[in-house]
């Protein structure tokens, strides 16, 4: 049976079991409803049933995939019950946090290149409306780019503060104390600064606001202007569960953002922050390499991008181990494992790991 027939045949099972699964588009679900091929009964394995349940998109999706599984053991039903209550807490939170967005005003401090591209993504995403956003800067050209998207724009920090709820702190470090300075007096306790500013630890920041000032720090990366960027936040010590959630809600414009704490924001600069560097380095000499055995340069870097980003995505998207995905390509006696000796060879993995090591040690 081809591997298509074979799909057909498990997704056809799963749909007379439950109906509304049909409809199901997500495909890392859709990847793990095949995992389970071999029983055609996802009762036999708890852990990919949970993961299963929190992928779905709604309730009756999880109700439809629970109907599968009326004859699991009663511990299991009630984990799963569990789990079903988990994701609809979160959901409800998630759909709160969104309606408190759409009211909520936000500011700029800074309307550079990362500001422009929040202030785009939340419109496109409808999640702010453009009315309700602010932004500054001492560079009118920068104001000019930003109010494309709608945005009000002004050249003076404390009208922003004073007119949103949610301040974005997106200057160059050296400038972020003596601008905290400034509109530190138009400061209330209902405002939230959130600082993109690399390097500024959440001690410089509450020291140069006042007192208990709710502050949440975040990393973001470059691939943000595309959309597909990952942040990392930390929260103050004033900073609630609240602010997270929403501050995250944000982010997620943007890519993904997840939530850390300040003493992993170093590795994540190595990581995720300068992650896109060392991405971009591999594009460039897979696309040198077809050109040395005769690929046109532009197509050679198509190539090699989009071998990148279709990589990224299955890691993103099966769950599965980038090794067990590596060794899948590598056929015994093949030409990916030929070039895989190449690249222990020349210490590929080693140069990675002592890149990020070596931007962890200079952002301490």
């Amino acid at each position: 049976m081809t591997g298509v027939a074979s799909e057909q045949k498990i997704l056809k099972s799963y749909s007379r079991r439950a109906p509304d699964l049909i409809s199901i588009k997500d495909s890392v679900l859709r990847s793990l409803l095949l995992e389970s091929s071999k029983t055609l009964n996802l009762t036999h394995s708890p852990l990919l049933l949970s993961q299963v349940m929190g992928r779905l998109a709604s309730q009756r999706h999880r109700f439809a995939l629970l109907s599968i599984c009326n004859e699991a053991p009663s511990g299991m039903r009630c984990a799963l019950e569990t789990k079903m209550v988990m994701c609809s807490v979160m959901e409800e939170r998630e759909a709160l946090v969104r309606q408190q967005l759409k009211t909520m005003t936000v500011g700029f401090i800074g309307a550079g290149r990362m500001a422009q591209a929040m202030a785009k993504a939340f419109v496109a995403a409808e999640i702010v409306t453009p009315n309700n956003m602010r932004a500054s800067d001492t560079m009118p050209q920068m104001l000019n780019i930003i109010k494309k998207f709608g945005v009000n724009t002004t050249s003076d920090n404390k009208e922003v503060v004073k007119n949103s709820n949610l301040i974005v702190l997106a200057v160059k470090p050296n400038i972020v104390a003596p601008v905290l300075q400034e509109v530190s007096e138009v400061m209330t306790r209902d405002k939230l600064i959130v600082s993109i500013a690399a390097g500024v630890t959440l001690n410089t920041l509450e020291q140069n606001l006042p007192r208990n000032t709710r502050v949440v720090r975040v990393m973001p990366n470059t691939p943000a202007l595309v959309q597909e960027g990952a942040s990392v936040l930390a929260p103050g010590s004033s900073a609630s569960d609240d602010d997270k959630a929403l501050v995250c809600s944000l982010f997620k414009c943007l890519g993904i953002c997840e939530v850390g704490t300040e003493d992993q924001l170093d590795a994540v600069t190595g990581v995720s922050g300068s992650g896109p560097a060392y991405g971009f380095v591999a594009i460039e000499a897979l696309a040198d390499g077809g050109v040395l055995m005769g690929l046109p340069r532009d197509l050679s870097q198509r190539l090699a991008a989009q071998a990148l980003l279709g990589a990224a995505k299955m890691v993103l998207e099966t769950g599965k181990h980038p090794g067990q995905l590596k060794d899948e390509v590598c056929s015994p006696g093949g030409t990916s494992i030929a070039a895989m000796k190449k690249l222990e060879r020349g210490g590929f993995r080693a140069n990675l790991i002592e890149a990020v090591e070596a931007c962890n040690i200079t952002c301490s």
